[in-house]
């Protein structure tokens, strides 16, 4: 979350605007270690092991994502608990929203990342009903200020790789719904990638069954969503950690990328969040800051793509040929 401070907004405003309306949400691992000071004492991005973010920082960041006439989604740390427990303590939260709300930066929200790994990232790890109980007390604060009431909430945030979803991810999802969290909620998040970055071959972008994987993912979200709650999949991606160097960049994704953007149409993905807009090999813009492949598909769809999904299929059953049909955008 510290890399942003280095963008070129002039040049990466047109970008971006072309791009909406949409959802930016800041957040990622970095947001369970960051922790929001009006004035900071020091310059430094980092103090004792913490992200530092400041009033100024949260200016210059809603500046941008306003005037691209885009939607902010602010992802709040979950890992500061009352002592001796995984009770989320949200003093620092509210320091954050009394100060946002005083400059009346309307906004959504996102309450931790991918709680499903937090053992992975030396982190407190948290059950399914302490995550729902967590995003409760949110959304109890949040109803306090007029500003922030009805604002999105998205969660528990999850992750999901390839046709997987299963293990402690689906666990902590049941879990979380079961006992009440998705009431908290606006809709239901879950984080999707089809394979890990360092080890991605060529081959992996356009094999059917890596490509199949997504929509058994979201029937399986679908079965447990006992509330039919708003589905989104709040980061997004070809490859984990970072993207596939040489391959997550280039023109090759362009397929893997469009089939999730018809797959996630035609099975009821009601978001898709692209990770990211810049940084890492999945970036849309590259290290120059400059558009890669996948930026112009994104416009293509942004500006051609419109909101009535249509149902086709293939005769004879072809699975390296992919269709889907939409009207066109108004």
């Amino acid at each position: 979350m510290y890399e942003w401070k280095v963008l070129n907004f002039t040049h990466i405003t047109p970008l971006t605007s072309a791009l909406g309306p949409g959802y930016l949400r800041f957040g990622g691992t970095h947001a369970d270690s960051t922790m929001f000071y009006e004035n900071p004492s020091t310059n430094t991005s980092f103090e004792g092991g913490k992200v530092v973010f400041s009033a100024k920082d949260l200016g210059q960041l809603y500046d941008f994502v306003n005037y691209t006439g885009w939607r902010l989604i602010m992802d709040i740390n979950q890992q500061i608990f009352n002592e001796g427990t995984h009770v989320w303590n949200s003093s620092n939260a509210k320091s954050f929203l009394d100060y946002a709300s005083s400059k009346q930066y309307s906004m959504d929200f996102e309450l931790g990342n991918e709680p499903d790994l937090y053992a992975s990232h030396g982190m407190g790890v948290l059950n399914g009903s302490e995550i729902a109980e967590n995003y409760k007390l949110f959304k109890q604060l949040l109803n306090g200020y007029d500003l922030y009431k009805g604002s999105i909430i998205m969660g528990p945030s999850t992750t999901a790789n390839g046709e997987k979803l299963n293990g402690t991810s689906l666990e902590i999802l049941k879990d979380f719904i079961v006992s009440g969290g998705d009431q908290a909620v606006y809709a239901i998040n879950i984080h999707h990638y089809y394979f890990r970055g360092q080890t991605a071959t060529w081959g992996d972008f356009i094999e059917p069954k890596r490509l199949n994987g997504y929509k058994d993912v979201i029937q399986i979200l679908q079965s447990i969503n006992i509330h039919n709650k708003t589905l989104f999949n709040g980061e997004s991606s070809s490859a984990y950690d970072g993207g596939a160097p040489n391959l997550s960049d280039t023109y090759l994704a362009g397929f893997i990328w469009l089939d999730k953007l018809g797959v996630g149409a035609t099975f009821g993905m009601d978001a898709i969040m692209r990770q990211d807009m810049w940084g890492g090999n999945y970036g849309l813009l590259n290290g120059s800051q400059d558009p890669l492949p996948d930026y112009w598909l994104s416009l293509l769809y942004k500006k051609l793509v419109g909101e009535t999904v249509y149902g086709v299929r293939i005769e004879g059953g072809d699975q390296y040929l992919r269709l889907y049909a939409a009207s066109n955008r108004k």
